[in-house]
């Protein structure tokens, strides 16, 4: 379900404009003028986000009133992002403090109100699934399905140092569920009352280093360690050495002959575990295999598709060189590829061995990788073009590369248009233009 934005201003062409920009970002939106109009929205509708404007003309309260109000009522834990164009310190000292997620000035730049909203967003999101695991008595015995002798050790290891309050270290290969891992045993400790925290290691500086560590009562999962400069090695190696920081779980695709410091390796890994690949672990195929089949018929809104005992021998037999993801995608694409056959049916798919075709064709695992855009492949692609003209045949190919563009990337305008290095305004056009609808999260088609 698509977030919901409410953007509070006095000018219309603000209004107009923050509106637009977040629909096109897949958001939902609705618009205020004044307070009246914004606290009836506010009670209507289930509001993720609120943009607010410091000065409000023909309002009965102002910006920093309805934000002092709202942090008293049960909409309190609403992020709230204020703008205004007559800022200064002072005043976006005094939001913060009141409550306010971020104090940003006009002009604002359309990157940077993006990546604020996204961020607002996130930390709700992340203080709701705290809460949530906040509410769970904690389990002493790992529940699962699994049965590789290696999987069954791992979980064993993990029950065995619930109640450590010691660093862990997850290393495996790519896509082998180390973030998993990690999650699942936040989730068991006795820290799980803790708050919990996720952060990718290339986003730490040494401005915000603090702002993600510093907080003993919160367990931070560290994710690809490897990737920390050697001078952010220097600088989180010193702070371990304070009784004050965060829990760390991390996680990486390195063991420690790599060129990464002995010293942080050491203080990260007081507990190690390592996360077997995929061809280590056959026996758990179908068990995963089975749970991928339940995410997408979801997404799909369709009955659960079963394997037939022959597809799950070549499943078992594949190389699965990029592990768990892999297969993750080839059992979407599986799925896609029959379901064009079965869609006039009223039973559930059961994928047989001549269904397991993908397999068979693709030789490399980057192939099968590569399915995630969920394109389907023919072996002439020029030949529906030839019936067209010059113009007919581009703006077809556009359109169809832009729509499985934005399909591999879920609707991330931002991180689509840097992988194509386009300016997100033309590309926001050029999408507009074509009648490509999207959302985030969801399938892009046209109009």
């Amino acid at each position: 379900m698509p977030k919901s934005i409410l953007i509070i201003d006095d000018e219309a062409d603000i209004r107009d404009l923050l509106s637009d920009i977040f629909t096109d970002e897949g958001y939902t939106t609705h618009k205020a003028a004044h307070s009246e109009q914004a606290f009836s929205l506010i009670r209507s509708e289930a509001i993720d986000l609120i943009i607010l404007d410091i000065w409000l003309e023909n309002s009965d309260m102002d910006g920093v009133e309805i934000l002092r109000h709202l942090k008293k009522t049960e909409y309190k834990d609403i992020p709230i992002l204020m703008i205004s164009g007559h800022g200064n310190v002072e005043m976006a000292v005094d939001a913060m403090k009141i409550g306010a997620f971020d104090f940003i000035e006009k002009p604002f730049k359309i990157d940077y109100i993006l990546l604020t909203a996204d961020r607002a967003l996130e930390q709700k999101q992340l203080k709701a699934e705290n809460q949530e695991l906040k509410n769970r008595t904690p389990q002493q015995e790992i529940e699962h399905d699994y049965k590789s002798p290696l999987m069954l050790s791992l979980f064993k290891s993990i029950e065995n140092n619930l109640d450590s309050d010691a660093r862990v270290l997850i290393t495996g290969e790519t896509g082998t569920g180390k973030s998993k891992i990690a999650r699942m045993i936040y989730e068991t400790s006795i820290h799980s009352q803790n708050n919990l925290q996720t952060v990718h290691a290339s986003i730490l500086t040494t401005h915000n280093i603090d702002q993600y560590l510093s907080d003993k009562n919160t367990t931070v999962i560290l994710e690809q360690v490897e990737k920390l400069s050697p001078k952010m090695q220097n600088v989180l190696l010193q702070k371990l050495s304070k009784s004050e920081i965060s829990r760390i779980i991390s996680t990486a695709t390195f063991d420690s002959e790599n060129d990464f410091s002995v010293a942080l390796y050491d203080r990260l890994s007081v507990i190690h575990y390592t996360a077997p690949s995929l061809s280590q672990r056959i026996e758990d195929i179908p068990i995963l295999a089975q749970e991928f089949l339940r995410k997408i018929a979801m997404e799909l809104s369709i009955p659960t598709p079963s394997l037939s005992n022959d597809a799950i021998e070549i499943l078992k037999e594949y190389d699965w060189k990029n592990n768990i993801h892999q297969l993750k995608i080839a059992i979407e694409w599986i799925v896609l590829q029959n379901l064009q056959s079965h869609k006039n049916s009223s039973t559930p798919l059961h994928i047989l061995t001549s269904d397991m075709s993908i397999l068979k064709q693709k030789n490399t695992p980057s192939d099968v990788i590569s399915i995630e855009h969920k394109t389907t492949f023919q072996n002439d692609i020029i030949s529906p073009y030839l019936s067209m003209t010059l113009k007919e045949a581009r703006d077809t190919f556009e359109k169809s590369y832009l729509t499985q563009l934005l399909n591999q990337h879920d609707g991330n305008i931002p991180q689509m248009a840097e992988s194509i290095d386009m300016d997100r305004t033309a590309l926001y056009r050029k999408l507009k233009t074509m009648n490509i609808v999207y959302t985030k999260n969801n399938k892009a088609h046209t109009a």
